[in-house]
């Protein structure tokens, strides 16, 4: 596994030793990140279900001022973490947390969220859980990738789909907040 563009363009990251690990390809890296075009300094990037940490590496990598590595698994967190040692990078969190649990409680909000949770798991629930607080800064993004044989849905709470791509297995579905209806202005008036 290595990163594929920018200031840390072709280092090699190690990967955990947990059984069940995924990485984002580097197909999907790159087109992740010609999606989003160029990041500034001033972009704050999540990478949750962040396993290596490859992805916010990638962020950072290519301009990203700042990232938030979420992660459950210890094993996980401690490869993130010899990851950014190995590279002396220091711009940036890893939190050891259930990514429902830290959605729920209070955090920055992010121009760039990127979740790759676990292929097996529903992408309503995840939506569901993703939608549950708030994420992003106005205009901020939510990338959600996840294997193409399940369907991204339109829209969940605040989070409505802008655009979905298909590379290989994996499925990028792009995700923007809005406001969410208030049900008295939706009823008729008389």
């Amino acid at each position: 596994m290595r990163i594929v563009s920018g200031k840390y363009g072709s280092r090699h990251l190690v990967g955990p030793r947990a059984g069940g690990f995924r990485p984002t390809s580097d197909r999907v890296r790159e087109a992740l990140f010609n999606l989003l075009g160029p990041l500034g300094p001033e972009v704050a990037f999540a990478d949750l279900y962040a396993g290596s940490g490859a992805v916010g590496i990638e962020a950072l990598s290519r301009g990203a001022g700042r990232v938030v590595w979420v992660e459950g698994a210890g094993s996980s967190c401690w490869t993130i973490r010899k990851n950014l040692q190995e590279l002396k990078i220091r711009e940036g969190d890893v939190i050891q947390k259930k990514v429902a649990a830290w959605v729920a409680g209070p955090h920055e909000l992010f121009d760039v969220v990127f979740a790759d949770p676990p292929y097996e798991l529903p992408v309503d629930q995840i939506l569901g859980e993703l939608a549950a607080g708030p994420l992003l800064k106005p205009e901020g993004l939510l990338v959600l990738e996840h294997t193409r044989r399940q369907e991204s849905p339109d829209a969940v709470g605040r989070l409505s789909r802008v655009d979905r791509r298909k590379y290989g297995e994996s499925m990028l579905s792009l995700y923007r907040e809005t406001a969410e209806a208030d049900p008295e202005q939706t009823e008729p008036s008389e």
